[in-house]
């Protein structure tokens, strides 16, 4: 009666399980967000109100993305040491970055009928990957070289909280809740008033991830976390509703994942799904089957689905106002970018450019 439970513990631990399944659940996310990019062009309509509906329930996907970073790396100096760790990053995400990001180019000059010697200058090939304008999906990878950049300095405060609650605490009130106050008062802010620890502003939310992952929280506590994220979210949709409707187009004030009222949503998520003993369900050897495979498969999916949108949808008739476009087609397209990077992965020498 035990053997199941026993098979499907070295896929998926129980101690880190949740780890897993945030990752999952933030990569189907993160193709939601991009199914339903309607939202950027403000149209009185239904079709508007519900992309606008889905952008505030899955903008949580990128920030929880990196604070599980934050999880995995901030003790990798009880793994290997900084150079294996540089290696690595190198390994499995600037090498799958220029890759995608020259094939991406490639594929948006074929569509756009612009191949030519010109396309390739050393200049324009600069610009390609420091704008990433024809793939602006990509931008989280030059959000994320930064904090790996940092990861050897803060990782040697792994064990000092109070000093990592404080970076996290003066790079909200600096980076994300004084600049907003300001601008919604009409006042002036100054740049330079940053924290110098956060400058790249994402750099919290992997400190903030390890310190939520290894905080016992009370009961009391997460409920007072809840209740913030699902405030956050609210105050987000009516900010941009009526703003956006006052404007005549999207009012992007709270379009900002270091937005206090994004911030909020993100770690009432990440804290509820730690929470949450998933040990029941990942006994099923299906299910710890099912997690594994995302998991491994999720930067793959995260490289390939915006692919999967622009050449899938409209073969299939998933116009972007169409409902059943922005509710099923996000689900055919991550099951299809599982798919097609499951394949992919079992090519030799595929994993180079879509690590797991």
């Amino acid at each position: 009666m035990t053997s199941a439970p026993q098979a499907a513990a070295p896929v998926v631990r129980r101690r880190t399980a949740y780890i897993d399944i945030l990752t999952c659940i933030a990569t189907f996310a993160v193709v939601w967000l991009h199914s339903n990019s309607l939202v950027h062009g403000f149209s009185d309509s239904p079709a508007w109100t519900r992309a606008l509906v889905v952008e505030v329930i899955a903008y949580w996907a990128v920030p929880v993305f990196l604070m599980v970073s934050g999880v995995n790396l901030m003790r990798y100096r009880e793994r290997y040491d900084t150079r294996t760790f540089l290696v690595k990053r190198v390994q499995r995400a600037l090498i799958p970055f220029l890759f995608w990001v020259l094939l991406s180019y490639v594929w948006w000059l074929w569509r756009t009928d612009s191949l030519g010697w010109a396309a390739f200058s050393p200049r324009r090939l600069w610009e390609v990957f420091m704008l990433l304008e024809h793939m602006p999906t990509y931008w989280f990878f030059l959000a994320l070289f930064p904090i790996y950049l940092a990861m050897p300095v803060l990782s040697l405060l792994r064990d000092q909280r109070r000093i990592l609650w404080y970076i996290v605490g003066m790079g909200l009130a600096l980076g994300s809740v004084m600049p907003l106050f300001a601008k919604i008062l009409g006042l002036p802010w100054n740049g330079l008033l940053t924290f110098p620890l956060t400058a790249g502003l994402y750099v919290v939310f992997p400190i903030l991830g390890y310190l939520l992952a290894n905080t016992e929280l009370s009961r009391r506590a997460r409920i007072w976390i809840y209740l913030g994220g699902i405030a956050g979210a609210a105050i987000r949709f009516a900010v941009t509703y009526i703003g956006s409707y006052e404007r005549g187009e999207t009012y992007r004030l709270l379009f900002d994942y270091n937005s206090i009222v994004s911030i909020a949503l993100a770690v009432a998520v990440f804290v509820a799904v730690k929470s949450v003993d998933w040990g029941p369900l990942l006994e099923r050897r299906w299910a710890a089957a099912t997690v594994r495979q995302i998991t491994a498969c999720s930067l793959g999916i995260y490289l390939t689905h915006y692919f999967v949108i622009e050449e899938l949808l409209p073969r299939i008739g998933f116009t972007p106002e169409r409902l059943v476009t922005q509710t099923l087609g996000a689900v055919i397209v991550f099951v299809a970018s599982l798919a097609i990077v499951s394949v992919l992965r079992l090519v030799p020498g595929a994993k180079k450019v879509i690590p797991g």
